[in-house]
């Protein structure tokens, strides 16, 4: 037995994944808007080329962003301090939460009972998904360090295969405005893509930037599990784990809906032969 399988499902950890997943989702939202701002603001641009209105807007939303960016941020940074909570609790490193935490779980839990009943109650494969049997390739009879080893990688490996296909819409989406403009001077192309297009740009770099530092530290992580023998080796790997959680607007919920059940047959393949 271990203490991930034993604790995982309790209330108050069940509890911390929900209030997670609350400020994630509100992150996710903001972000979906904020994608959703760009293309409408470059479709508007682009059908009224000559409108100062829509010059306007695109001056205005560029500065919207700016106050998203910072939300995302705030929001992201709560979810991830919960999930450190949680983790630090199932992995074994505390006894139990405290009412500093337990405390914010609580208030969110009043206010929206709803979805902490559903989220509490349904696993990551049930429809909704919910946060139950969050570590779901951890036996019960693992123990400690096998345990650890497959939670922390169970991580790394869904967000490494949702970022890859980040990346790779990203990437096809730029060539895609090469192909666009491709009888336009550099100079104009230029133009265009950061001044005209300059939220979207940003968004662009920004995000392709952060997604690269996620994979930087999945790399370093992966690299020290298959290294670690005691608990500091752990905490150590969970530091890391806790500051990648931090970076914003990675990881899109919308991939991770549509492909969940695709990574989690191929992850089960790879867990199963985790010792």
């Amino acid at each position: 037995m271990n203490t991930i399988y034993s604790r995982q499902n309790t209330d108050i950890a069940l509890g911390c994944q929900t209030s997670a997943r609350y400020y994630y989702d509100k992150a996710d939202l903001l972000d979906n808007f904020y994608w959703l701002g760009i293309l409408t603001t470059i479709i508007f641009k682009m059908i009224w080329t000559n409108s100062i209105w829509v010059d306007y807007s695109l001056i205005l939303w560029f500065l919207t962003t700016l106050f998203l960016d910072s939300y995302i941020s705030q929001y992201t940074s709560k979810a991830a301090e919960f999930k450190q909570v949680f983790d630090e609790y199932v992995f074994g490193w505390k006894k139990e939460i405290s009412q500093n935490t337990i405390k914010p779980v609580q208030i969110l839990k009043s206010k929206n009972k709803t979805m902490f009943k559903t989220q509490m109650n349904h696993t990551g494969n049930d429809k909704p998904r919910g946060v139950k049997d969050w570590y779901e390739f951890v036996d019960d009879k693992e123990n400690q360090q096998t345990a650890l080893k497959k939670a922390i990688g169970e991580n790394v490996y869904y967000d490494t295969s949702i970022n890859t296909i980040l990346l790779s819409i990203l990437m096809i989406s730029v060539l895609l405005t090469f192909v666009y403009f491709r009888d336009t001077t550099l100079t104009e192309y230029l133009k265009t893509v950061f001044l005209v297009m300059s939220s979207l740009s940003k968004k662009v770099i920004t995000t392709v930037l952060k997604t690269l530092q996620v994979n930087k530290l999945n790399k370093e992580i992966n690299l020290r599990l298959n290294l670690a023998k005691n608990e500091d080796d752990f905490r150590e790997i969970q530091n890391i784990v806790f500051i990648k959680r931090q970076i914003s607007g990675v990881t899109p919920s919308w991939i991770y809906f549509i492909k969940k059940n695709k990574i989690t047959e191929l992850a089960k393949i790879t867990f199963s032969n985790t010792d």
